[in-house]
Parts: structure tokens; C-alpha cells; sequence
């Protein structure tokens, strides 16, 4: 556990349960949306974990968003993007 650290657990847009009306989102878009939730929380960089799809998600921020990274942490995931 990291002092002073703040966990963010987020329910993505196109995943079952969400309430996203767009028929279609791509792990793109909800990498963006992650950037966008850290623009509003005022957090410059995060250290990310992404489990599953998750992780597929933080490939996208590690190659898209370096700057924005400050470690990520991958769980049973796969390298490649549907």
C-alpha cells in the first residue's frame, strides 16, 4: 500500500453493466476516458493497474499517454487489441 495513494476503480462504457448508450467502444475509448477521469481528478500522472480488458487498456495509456504513467502493473491480459 502506497502513503497517501488513492485507488479510482472505474466501470468502462460498453462493458454489460455500464450506463454508455453508444453501441460500439473500443479499448481506445475507454483509454481516453481513463485520461479524461484523471484530468478531472487533477492527477497529472498514475500508477496503473489493468486486469483483463483492463490491461489491454493500460498497454494503450503506456504507448499513448507515456507521460501520463508513473508504473503500470498488467494482470492476465493479452497484447493484442480487439
Amino acid at each position: 500500500i502506497l502513503c497517501g495513494a488513492c485507488c479510482f476503480p472505474s466501470k468502462c462504457c460498453g462493458t454489460p453493466d455500464s450506463c454508455c448508450l453508444r453501441p460500439t467502444y473500443t479499448v481506445a475509448d475507454m483509454a481516453e476516458d481513463a485520461v479524461g477521469l484523471l484530468d478531472a481528478l487533477g492527477i497529472e500522472k498514475a500508477v496503473v493497474l489493468g486486469g483483463s480488458m483492463g490491461g489491454m487498456i493500460t498497454q494503450y495509456l503506456l504507448l499513448n499517454h507515456t507521460h501520463r504513467v508513473s508504473a503500470a502493473i498488467l494482470a492476465f491480459t493479452s497484447g493484442k487489441f480487439p
